[in-house]
């Protein structure tokens, strides 16, 4: 799995041969990361921010989301495409149900 999400075969063979440290900039670059902050306060409030946010939305989209995300690192791109039209389809439903109340 990771050569799909470091996407870039030279860099992984290079990381796993060497042993060496990735640094923040570097990981950033290769889409690793978000984003890098400048101190340990920044990344707790970011952190805080973020989870909060993510806490705010729908327990079954977030679960939906997780999950299809996870899937979609594994699977061929055809299953993937049918898992997402399932997923959006579930969640649209939930939408309209909720408005309905």
């Amino acid at each position: 799995m990771l050569p799909k999400v470091v996407g870039n075969d030279s860099l992984l063979r290079e990381l796993q041969l060497t042993g060496r440290s990735m640094h923040a900039d570097e990981a950033l670059r290769f889409g690793l990361v978000s984003r890098v902050l400048g101190d340990h306060s920044s990344l707790m409030a970011a952190a805080l921010d973020l989870a909060g946010t993510i806490a705010r939305k729908s327990p079954l989209a977030v679960t939906g989301t997780k999950n299809l995300l996870n899937y979609t690192r594994v699977y061929h791109a055809r299953s993937r495409n049918s898992c997402c039209i399932l997923h959006a389809t579930a969640r649209l439903e939930h939408a309209v149900h909720l408005h309905a109340r």
